[in-house]
């Protein structure tokens, strides 16, 4: 996914992580459920809450940069009843 456009789920700390891996022009926006964050912008990124998830394809790829396994297992099933085409990846997979 090195090459393509990702988008971030989560504004936590995993997500600061996982920004730092990648180039930044490759990351389109990122999404959190906290209605507080929507809206703002991090590192130029701008906060979307779930339902944009509903305008993405198979070419996009989401990154949970959850820490903790039952907010990942919540957010992984979350997104796929939104949309079911679009790839997920785990921040536990990325090294």
């Amino acid at each position: 996914i090195q090459n393509s456009k990702i988008i971030l789920f989560g504004c936590g700390d995993g997500m600061k992580y996982i920004m730092s891996l990648f180039d930044k022009k490759n990351i389109k926006f990122l999404i959190d459920n906290n209605s507080k964050l929507i809206n703002t912008y991090y590192e130029k990124k701008r906060v979307y809450g779930s339902q944009i998830i509903k305008s993405l394809t198979k070419k996009d790829f989401i990154i949970i940069s959850a820490l903790n396994v039952k907010n990942i297992v919540q957010i992984k099933k979350q997104i796929k009843n939104i949309n079911n085409n679009v790839n997920i990846i785990n921040f536990s997979n990325i090294d």
